[in-house]
């Protein structure tokens, strides 16, 4: 949606080094990001590197980051997900477009393009102005609204074109769909019933682990992905903290 039309490709993007994965459904999501901490730190003592956490902008979730950052003394740069924001896009142009409307899929695009490029209070003022001179009614407009409030509550961490520029990632959306579609696929079969020690079984870790290798080794973010930690927990994506250069890890917690 996003690609540049009648563009050559591009040269193929530097695969993540040093991945670690693990598999869990016990923990809770506040121990999964403190092992993260604790991981960066030993690979980066010093803190010298860029720490970045890419996040769903759940509330438990932020004020984790945000206390393990103050605990580490570490400036950690926290990203909302693109994908969570594409996703409140989406139902947003419903209010404007038919579902089938291919006029609706240039809304979108044209939108996701001006947050790319921030800020994104810009677009969430635009299209409740749309809105209210379309006179649109209440139930009508709510996904605009809801979307244009998910915008300015996130817009600190929705900097795009900063993260861009330096090379850090902003989705996650190859990590979230190997658990639902992975997890679906194992878990979810007619009459089972799963404990959880029977479902952190050796068996379904190497599943995640190779899925996650070959998953991300493909992953084709909107910027340079030079590293990345990512870290998913019990509700869907949990968090992510950037390592270092060539020092991707993936978790499932």
């Amino acid at each position: 949606l996003l690609a540049p039309q009648n563009e050559p490709e591009k040269a193929e993007r530097p695969r993540p080094e040093n991945t670690r994965v693990w598999a869990s459904l016990v923990k809770e999501p506040e121990d999964v990001i403190a092992e993260g901490f604790a991981e960066a730190h030993r690979r980066d003592p010093r803190h010298v590197k860029t720490w970045v956490a890419v996040v769903d902008g759940n509330k438990d979730q932020l004020r984790s980051l945000r206390t393990l950052a103050q605990r580490y003394r570490v400036d950690l740069v926290i990203i909302v997900d693109f994908i969570h924001v594409c996703e409140y896009v989406w139902k947003a142009s419903l209010a404007f477009h038919g579902e089938d409307d291919p006029a609706r899929e240039e809304w979108v695009r044209e939108r996701l393009l001006r947050i790319l490029c921030g800020p994104a209070s810009d677009v969430a003022a635009g299209m409740r102005r749309s809105a209210t001179l379309r006179g649109l009614a209440s139930k009508t407009r709510k996904p605009v609204d809801a979307c244009a409030n998910y915008l300015l509550k996130y817009s600190p961490f929705l900097h795009y074109d900063d993260y861009l520029a330096a090379g850090f990632p902003i989705a996650s959306g190859v990590i979230e769909g190997a658990c639902r579609h992975l997890v679906k696929d194992r878990m979810d079969v007619t009459g089972a019933r799963w404990s959880l020690a029977g479902a952190t079984t050796t068996e379904l870790q190497n599943r995640f682990y190779v899925f996650a290798l070959e998953a991300f080794r493909d992953l084709a973010t909107l910027g340079t992905v030079q590293a990345g930690r990512l870290l998913l927990g019990p509700m869907p994506l949990v968090s992510g903290a950037l390592v270092g250069p060539g020092e991707h890890i993936v978790r499932w917690d």
